[in-house]
């Protein structure tokens, strides 16, 4: 049997080690913003530190896996009464991050039936008005 030099066994432990620590460095969730609008960007990065339960919830099922972000859904006109009015103020504080006309989109805190049937038009049927 042929003996393994101690160089060869310390090398394979400096990678394992290595690629473990940068492994376990990379944020969970980073892939999520990849090719996404800056707005979107935002909702992620704010609603990871703001709602993290919400985040997790999208973040790990169907919609984010098919890069379908929160703008996609919630996104609303301004001029729509189920408007977040807290969520549309947040972007005149210009203190906050985020905090700037740029930003300030307005979203529905929940989403109406017709914008799930945009995509699961299979669906339309069981879906009831002001559903999500």
């Amino acid at each position: 049997m042929k003996k393994i030099p101690c160089q060869w066994i310390f090398t394979v432990i400096v990678w394992v080690s290595a690629v473990v620590t940068v492994s376990s460095c990379t944020p969970k969730y980073a892939h999520l913003e990849e090719g996404q609008p800056k707005e979107a960007v935002a909702c992620i990065a704010c609603h990871k530190k703001v709602s993290p339960r919400y985040f997790r919830i999208w973040a790990e099922g169907p919609h984010a896996i098919a890069g379908v972000t929160c703008l996609d859904c919630h996104r609303a006109e301004e001029s729509d009464p189920e408007v977040n009015q807290a969520h549309f103020k947040y972007y005149e504080r210009e203190d906050l991050p985020y905090g700037k006309r740029e930003y300030k989109i307005p979203i529905r805190t929940v989403c109406a039936s017709e914008v799930c049937v945009r995509c699961h038009s299979d669906k339309a049927d069981t879906l009831r008005p002001g559903q999500s």
